[in-house]
């Protein structure tokens, strides 16, 4: 099971627009539809009315040469005066201009928002061009204006905004800029009325934009519901995973109710794959449920629940466990909260002044909120529950935690988790700058480099014995040109390694112990949160904790200075908010006059 919002970074598709054949006349022609980077010669797509027979004639190149492009990490912008004659292009790339609303939305979200593609688009023309297909979300849009210009970001801003006003009461509008910078000449005059097909992008643009301007501004989507396929498709699989012994009932009924409470006609569906993998009894059981009457994440406790404590020990006898000396608490209320502030504030006068710190969201909301953060200090854990907060609490908490500059936060990849943390409130600004807080991937590569240089690894020997598999890849890596020759052979291995293991991993090779991650992709909006949701969140901090008392046994035996050795990976500081920063207010500098943007766009 991947998350949602998986399909945005690690499981995005990559496919055409437009209804295409079906599923099983797919699986017939050997084209199943297929993750990022698959696809292969001869795909045909589907066009819909107005689309062109030269653009017919050169979608399937132009497929696989996205493909291509996203493979070799190059995307260029290019002019339809490139193609001399089918089969000849000058670069690989997305040939947006000239076949702009054959890309799918995926695709365009993934090119603005991966950092090694998005600097070859030619700025905020491509953003225009996206808009108008209805591709980008808020997030998208953010990321993609975060590391422009000041200049960029202001007309980036009032582009947007002139975007959502046309998208309310000035189609025609829409209609000349769809024409003019995406190449779409329907065949319909002003006062004549719209064609069905027109209608139908008219109204994508506008519901895409209002809906990603809300975002921009920290409000709620109007659509924030599971997608409808892709709900009924995740309830199937946890089903048969449930059956197939891989999950727990808890995490198969959290995930069934919650979806089907969002999107209740999918209860019949739901009620059949329970006949068809778990017998009439437990199908009957859900279809005497009232999906429209019930609350998504209020879900009951369904039957006894797995474990009793978050102490209990796990049936691997090598996995980690919470010592039964450190105490968790789940804070909800006030004085829980002022109560874990004091302790973060008595954490960063100690002798450990480190925290862990890890935050859960849920994969099945589209536009989903951090609903938990964690924070590990050396003998307690603290569970906050950042739904039951109010806003001005948990801002009190973001400016505690992330403003005090003498405590540490060590994180696991962090970045996307202090997205998720943003949407709780907004305009909380050490949440875009945030004050000593590192990956802890980063200080173990640090720390095995030196224990290495001094014969006395920090790293097991098994874990960097190769495999033949890999054997391949240590010879590429040795064709790097990064200068590595007075290292020993063991360092690039470990540090090759470390840059790709997830967390489970990497707790293997620092303690030889295996971190439970069953509950990873569970209902974390769900309250109230079970035993073995709470077990799980305080494990994901306790064991950075962990690994970073190991790294620092090791620094302190061949008498490094870890704090020097750690603040050159200190997490740089993000830009504020499109719409909360002062650099794009229009209220301190110069409105900004769209006819001049959208001139100076049409002449790149």
């Amino acid at each position: 099971m991947f998350r949602q919002e998986a399909g945005e970074r690690k499981g995005t598709e990559f496919m055409l627009h437009g209804n295409g054949p079906s599923r099983r006349q797919r699986r017939k022609n050997g084209r199943s539809r297929s993750p990022l980077g698959a696809g292969g010669p001869g795909v045909r797509p589907y066009f819909a009315p107005g689309v062109s027979k030269r653009r017919q004639v050169l979608a399937p190149l132009l497929y696989n040469a996205q493909v291509e492009a996203i493979r070799e990490g190059v995307c260029r912008v290019c002019r339809p005066e490139i193609f001399k004659r089918r089969g000849e292009v000058s670069e690989a790339g997305v040939f947006f201009y000239s076949c702009g609303s054959l890309l799918s939305p995926a695709v365009i979200n993934y090119c603005l928002r991966t950092t090694h593609l998005n600097k070859h688009l030619n700025g905020l023309r491509f953003l225009l061009q996206a808009c108008l297909l209805g591709a980008p979300n808020g997030n998208t849009i953010e990321t993609f204006l975060a590391e422009k210009s000041k200049d960029e970001r202001r007309q980036g801003r009032a582009l947007l905004c002139y975007l959502e006003a046309i998208s309310v009461n000035d189609s025609w509008a829409a209609c000349e800029l769809m024409k003019r910078f995406c190449g779409y000449q329907p065949a319909f005059k002003k006062g004549e009325g719209f064609t069905l097909h027109l209608e139908e992008r008219l109204e994508k643009f506008a519901l895409n934009i209002q809906d990603a301007l809300k975002s921009l501004r920290g409000k709620s989507s109007n659509n924030n519901k599971v997608d409808f396929y892709w709900g009924r498709s995740c309830v199937r699989e946890i089903i048969k995973k449930y059956k197939d012994g891989k999950c727990s009932y808890e995490q198969m009924y959290d995930l069934t109710f919650n979806i089907m409470v969002q999107r209740p006609r999918l209860q019949d569906a739901i009620v059949s794959f329970f006949q068809e993998f778990l017998g009439r009894a437990e199908a009957e059981r859900w279809v005497s449920l009232r999906p429209s009457s019930l609350n998504a994440t209020n879900i009951p406790i369904s039957q006894p629940q797995k474990i009793s404590n978050v102490y209990a020990p796990f049936d691997d006898p090598d996995a980690l466990a919470i010592p039964i000396t450190t105490r968790v608490t789940v804070v909800q209320r006030r004085e829980e909260l002022m109560a874990a502030i004091e302790a973060l504030n008595e954490a960063a006068e100690s002798e450990f002044p480190f925290a862990g710190v890890d935050a859960e969201w849920s994969a099945y909301v589209p536009d989903s909120k951090a609903s938990v953060l964690q924070v590990a200090l050396q003998n307690q854990i603290f569970i906050f529950d950042l739904d039951k907060l109010p806003p001005d609490q948990s801002r009190k908490l973001f400016e505690n935690l992330f403003g005090n500059r003498a405590l540490i936060k060590v994180g696991f990849q962090f970045g996307e988790d202090l997205t998720k943390l943003r949407k709780v409130v907004p305009r909380t600004v050490f949440l875009y700058a945030p004050q000593s807080l590192l990956c802890i991937t980063s200080v173990i590569a640090q720390v095995a480099i030196i224990s290495w240089e001094n014969d006395d690894p920090m790293i097991s020997e098994e874990f960097l014995k190769k495999k033949e598999k890999e054997k391949e890849k240590g010879k590429r890596r040795e064709k790097e040109k990064e200068d590595d020759s007075k290292k020993p052979p063991a360092v690039k291995d470990v540090v090759f390694k470390l840059k790709s293991l997830g967390l489970a991993k990497l707790v293997k090779a620092m303690t030889g112990m295996s971190l439970d991650k069953s509950e990873q992709c569970s209902v974390w909006n769900r309250r109230p949160l079970r035993t073995a949701q709470i077990r799980y969140g305080a494990l994901d901090v306790s064991c950075l904790l962990l690994m970073m008392s190991k790294c620092l046994s090791y620094a302190k035996k061949w008498n490094v200075e870890i704090f020097g050795l750690m603040k050159p990976f200190y997490l740089e500081p993000s830009a504020m908010p499109l719409f909360f920063c002062d650099d794009c207010d229009p209220n301190i500098f110069p409105r900004i006059v769209i006819k001049e943007v959208l001139d100076e766009l049409d002449e790149e």
